[in-house]
């Protein structure tokens, strides 16, 4: 695994801590609460240092941490986000849930859409969220009139 990390943050300084799993073949894991998680990992090198705002893969890390982060804070106009993301999180990280991935679903689809369309912004050094709930509703149209095959709703 090769790990890029924002450069803004104090994790250069303990950079080295991390060393240790680089080459780890041996995954040691950790039972708490019920839950097995691992509690080491394989890197194939040192961190990686970058500036997010030059790293299209950082400022999407940032728009997922800030809205659980918001989510988290808000009231309950908030509802809606949290759900979508509280299953995504638990005590100790953040992990995808797998059946995200099958894109033969509208919402999946449509997710990866806005996906794409924040790295292309990221990447062209425009805003993130300008028009992007147009965007969503277009795209919610266009895949009603004309959905990809094999798709289901």
């Amino acid at each position: 695994m090769r790990v890029i990390c924002d450069d803004s943050k104090p994790l250069d300084r303990y950079s080295a801590f991390f060393d240790v799993m680089i080459g780890r073949e041996r995954i040691e894991y950790q039972t708490f609460r019920g839950r097995t998680v691992p509690m080491t990992f394989n890197l194939s090198e040192p961190l990686t240092f970058a500036s997010s705002k030059v790293t299209a893969g950082l400022q999407i890390a940032d728009v997922v941490a800030s809205v659980a982060a918001l989510t988290a804070q808000a009231g309950e106009d908030a509802a809606p986000y949290r759900e979508m993301v509280e299953p995504l999180m638990s005590g100790e990280n953040m992990f995808a849930d797998s059946s995200y991935l099958d894109l033969s679903k509208k919402h999946n689809f449509l997710l990866g859409l806005v996906l794409r369309e924040l790295v292309q912004r990221a990447e062209a050094g425009v805003s993130l969220i300008d028009g992007l709930p147009e965007q969503w509703m277009a795209w919610q149209i266009a895949y009603d009139r004309d959905p990809p095959d094999g798709a289901s709703l």
